[in-house]
């Protein structure tokens, strides 16, 4: 992502001494730090008036909205302050999703068989009329337009709604594109964020805990909301988590593949979350209500520690016995 500034209304900054350039911060890829610093603005641009001026003690937190310019100054002489800039909207704008449908819809469009003018070659002489060069239909009054001109300005009309037409069938198949583009963005977030940190109530309901063979009677949930996602790759049905992050880098992730028929059990079990619970016997696996698959699903999911498990009393008491 660029570091340059953006094209943004002059906004207000701090009106203390500039010993620090005023800045806003650019949307940049997640990177190891020390990060590259944003662009500096020249006072000469800048409104004479603050919109905010504060004073921040240690442990404060200042919320700044995206492209915001600011400015930090010490308010004692011969001091020094430290503070930590922490973005929460990383990688998570309207062009990154865009970045992922925009490619898939136009092999989409492009191989549809109804899209075949979507490979149809360009005019032959559509240089002759397109380009910065013959944009110059405001200079030419109807006064002084010749055949030529009138052909070009009617070319270069025809060319733009030809190509609004292509266009028009991308958004199409990009629109039906939308999910596959959020589970993308899904599945990038979860390889770039750390592993779930569990309380000792919450781990001691995982495979951390000795919780017993999962059974029809067993109670289960998805451990941590967010922790897990379940996407639909080719003819599998594929859960994509977490669990085995590293905390010092971004991490490839282990997804889990399953049959297609596995997916409403794991859908209904990924979105059950604290406080509720679902009986392993009540997941749905249409169309055989098979019980051993259901209990094979929520197994393999609870060896990936991404699922809390419950049992019920006597179930308790007859591991307890043993």
């Amino acid at each position: 992502m660029h570091h340059q500034p953006i094209n943004l209304p002059p906004l207000p900054y701090s009106t203390h001494p500039p010993p620090f350039p005023r800045r806003y911060e650019p949307f940049t890829e997640p990177e190891v730090l020390p990060r590259v610093s944003s662009a500096d603005y020249d006072p000469a641009n800048m409104p004479k008036k603050a919109y905010l001026d504060v004073t921040l003690a240690a442990g404060d937190f200042l919320y700044l909205p995206r492209g915001w310019i600011h400015q930090a100054v010490t308010t004692v002489a011969d001091s020094h302050s430290l503070h930590v800039t922490v973005s929460v909207m990383q990688s998570w704008s309207w062009a990154d999703l865009v970045e992922h449908v925009l490619p898939e819809a136009m092999k989409n469009a492009s191989n549809l068989s109804s899209s075949s003018d979507l490979r149809e070659g360009l005019p032959l002489d559509y240089l002759d009329y397109m380009g910065v060069m013959n944009d110059n239909d405001y200079l030419i009054t109807e006064e002084k337009k010749s055949k030529k001109d009138k052909k070009v300005i009617r070319d270069r009309r025809e060319f733009k709604r030809e190509l609004k037409t292509k266009l028009d069938r991308i958004v199409k198949e990009a629109m039906k594109l939308a999910d596959f583009g959020c589970d993308e963005m899904g599945k990038r977030f979860l390889s770039e964020r750390v592993p779930p940190a569990f309380s000792e109530e919450e781990a001691a309901l995982t495979n951390d805990g000795e919780n017993g063979e999962i059974c029809a009677e067993t109670m289960v949930r998805i451990a941590r909301g967010g922790i897990a996602r379940l996407v639909s790759e080719e003819d599998k049905c594929v859960v994509y988590h977490c669990a085995d992050n590293e905390r010092d880098h971004r991490s490839e992730l282990s997804p889990l593949e399953f049959e297609m028929d596995d997916a409403p059990a794991i859908e209904l079990l990924l979105k059950t979350m604290a406080p509720m619970w679902v009986k392993v016997s009540d997941l749905p696996h249409p169309p055989a209500d098979d019980i051993d698959d259901k209990i094979e699903v929520v197994k393999s999911l609870y060896e990936e520690g991404i699922v809390a498990v419950m049992q019920p009393e006597w179930i308790k008491d007859r591991v307890g016995a043993k």
